[in-house]
């Protein structure tokens, strides 16, 4: 009877993963932002892809920051070699991120249980949630670095019997390259070899600090340090202990159901991988601190959205229904299957308005495709809110909204050299997401709480609007961009 409640909800869960899918090839196929950050990253893929450096000096142009390492907006730069950039190829491969992903974790539990189906289930509970299930549709570093964390994690468990667990670290090595907080991972295998005594321990440690510290340095001197610069010193977003709770709240409301089988699991097995993924666990948990900071999102959950369910079914109790005397083991084992039947009822279906729908986007393209003819049609710079925009039309990024003026604000950047350029009218049109003019605008001070979308100082904006003039405001479905071109002289 569990097998076939089992199979019943995998068949379930396997429809689920079928409509992500296509509701993913629609989202690929769409040519305009979903997301803030995807303009920003196809715009660092297009100058990787033409051999420019994106952790440049803040004191010229372009005024950007790249918070991430390089090596996500660099593999999704490579067909930028021999076609336009355009947002489909992060988005592919976020979506094999996340599919590999979901495999692993799948492997690592069907080894470890020794049953497929639970495998199976653990590879398909991640997209019960809508913050996994959405973010794959988008261009962002998150997926691909869960990836190569669960790759490491998978390689160190059940090494190749050439390389052994060394083979290990070269995802992690990857990881850490893709965004600074995917060191988790080999952290925990880390603890675990040093919890057991094990005679690689010192090995595993000095390989994977040189492997890191060996292409952090080389990066680095490339860029005159930029890179550290542009991950550390420039980032000086805001912290908010309420915006943390808050996090806190929202992730266990969303996952209490799986933790019981997690709690089961480590109460009642010996496994050997106890130390390892538990530790991994609760440093993931301890990490989600950082929600706190403005301008974090709900991709901050999703490494914790894939090890949870590993957890919960790596060490699920086993009995025989046939033998009454294990009854035990075989309540817990019913325990488990109701919680997961919960979690994927409570997320999936309760839940299920917060689900990506791709409904409405050929809507949205008309308006995208006149924003195109003006960026493409003009003959100077354009500074554009999206730089999506501006990577499409293979027009150079030079300004970055919000970090820039962040750090104007923390008077780590001097903005007068742009607000004087602003003040010039050297940009021949703007892209913004507000009108100027009307003081309800979207990006004053607080117009979304602490989500960081103060875009420009005060200053800026005055600029804009002394020396520029709306003349044509553009709607992209609900949303409505404004085009400004600057001023003509008054006689």
């Amino acid at each position: 009877m569990f097998r076939k409640i089992t199979y019943g909800l995998i068949i379930i869960l396997t429809l689920n993963l079928v409509v992500w899918l296509v509701t993913a090839l629609k989202f690929i196929q769409y040519p305009y932002s979903l997301d803030f950050g995807e303009g920003i990253l196809l715009a660092q893929s297009s100058m990787l892809a033409h051999g420019k450096n994106i952790y440049p000096s803040i004191n010229n142009y372009p005024f950007i920051v790249s918070n991430y390492h390089p090596l996500y907006p660099f593999v999704a730069g490579i067909p930028f070699l021999f076609s336009n950039p355009g947002l489909w190829s992060g988005r592919l491969l976020t979506l094999l991120s996340a599919i590999g992903s979901m495999f692993l974790i799948g492997r690592i539990v069907h080894r470890s249980s020794g049953k497929i189906e639970i495998g199976i289930l653990a590879g398909l509970l991640p997209l019960c949630l809508n913050y996994p299930y959405n973010w794959a549709f988008v261009y962002r570093v998150d997926y691909l670095g869960v990836f190569l964390s669960l790759l490491g994690l998978y390689l160190y468990m059940y090494p190749p019997k050439k390389g052994g667990i060394l083979i290990s670290i070269i995802p992690f090595i990857l990881a850490f390259f893709t965004k600074l907080n995917f060191v988790l991972a080999p952290i925990a295998c880390l603890i675990d070899l040093f919890v057991k005594r094990d005679r690689q321990r010192l090995q595993y440690l000095v390989v994977l600090i040189v492997g890191i510290a060996v292409p952090y340095l080389l990066i680095n001197a490339a860029t005159g340090f930029g890179m550290f610069h542009h991950t550390f010193s420039y980032t000086v977003n805001a912290f908010h202990p309420g915006r943390m709770v808050e996090g806190y709240r929202e992730i266990i409301g969303f996952t209490l159901l799986l933790w019981f089988p997690v709690v089961i699991g480590i109460a009642n097995s010996k496994g050997k991988f106890k130390t390892l993924i538990i530790s991994y666990l609760l440093m993931i948990v301890a990490s989600l601190v950082t929600y706190g900071a403005e301008g974090s999102d709900s991709n901050y959950f999703i490494e914790l959205l894939f090890v949870l369910p590993m957890a919960a079914l790596i060490w699920i109790p086993n009995a025989d229904e046939s033998k009454p005397e294990k009854s035990t083991q075989l309540n817990l084992r019913w325990l488990v299957l109701l919680s997961i039947v919960l979690f994927c009822f409570a997320g999936r279906v309760m839940e299920s308005g917060e689900f990506g729908k791709a409904h409405g986007l050929n809507n949205k393209i008309e308006g995208g495709q006149k924003i195109d003819m003006f960026i493409g049609n003009c003959a100077g710079e354009v500074i554009s809110e999206d730089l999506s925009f501006l990577a499409r039309n293979n027009k150079e990024m030079l300004f970055q909204p919000y970090i820039m003026s962040l750090l104007a604000r923390k008077d780590k950047w001097d903005q007068s050299r742009f607000v004087e350029d602003l003040r010039n009218k050297r940009f021949k049109l703007l892209v913004l997401r507000f009108d100027v003019n009307n003081p309800y605008h979207t990006d004053r001070p607080g117009a979304y709480g602490k989500a960081g979308f103060d875009r420009f100082t005060d200053e800026m904006e005055q600029a804009i609007m002394e020396s520029y003039d709306v003349f044509y405001p553009i709607s992209m479905g609900k949303k409505k961009w404004y085009l400004y071109m600057p001023k003509t002289q008054e006689k």
